[in-house]
C-alpha cells in the first residue's frame, strides 16, 4: 500500500511531463510551419513593392548634369539590384514552404519572374496554407 501511495504520485507527474511535452512540441512545430508561411508572404510582397522605385528625382542647384545622369544611373543600379535580391530571397521563402504546400514548387523553380508577375496567386496560396498548417499540425 505504501508503494501504492508514494509511485502514484510519481506515475501522474511523469504521465503529466509526457502530455505537456508532446503538446508542447505539436504547438512548436505548428508556429514554426506558420512562420515559415508568414516569411513568404512578405518575402513575395517585398519582391513585389521592389519592382517600383523611384526612377527620377528633381535636380538641386549645385548639380551639374553630368553629376544628374550619374546620380539617376545609381539609383537605378541599386534598385536593380535591390529587386534582383528581394526576388531571390522571394524565391527562398517559398522552396522552404515547398514541402508544406508543393503546389508552389512551379513558381520559384522556373520562372523567376513568377514571383513578382503571379504575386496574387502565391499570396493566395501561401494564406491557404498557412491556414491548412494551423489545423494540421
Amino acid at each position: 500500500m505504501t508503494a501504492l501511495n508514494l509511485l502514484t504520485p510519481l506515475f501522474s507527474v511523469f504521465l503529466g511531463a509526457g502530455i505537456t511535452y508532446w503538446l508542447n512540441v505539436r504547438a512548436r512545430q505548428r508556429t514554426h510551419i506558420e512562420d515559415l508561411f508568414t516569411a513568404a508572404i512578405a518575402a513575395v510582397a517585398a519582391a513585389v513593392a521592389s519592382r517600383d522605385y523611384i526612377s527620377s528625382v528633381a535636380p538641386w542647384p549645385d548639380l551639374s548634369r553630368e553629376e544628374y545622369v550619374a546620380f539617376l544611373n545609381q539609383i537605378r543600379r541599386e534598385a536593380t539590384a535591390n529587386h534582383l535580391q528581394k526576388v531571390a530571397a522571394a524565391r527562398e521563402a517559398l522552396a522552404r514552404v515547398a514541402p508544406y504546400r508543393p503546389d508552389l514548387e512551379p513558381y520559384y523553380r522556373a520562372n523567376t519572374a513568377a514571383v513578382y508577375e503571379q504575386a496574387d496567386e502565391i499570396i493566395a496560396l501561401l494564406r491557404e496554407g498557412r491556414a491548412g498548417s494551423r489545423r494540421r499540425w
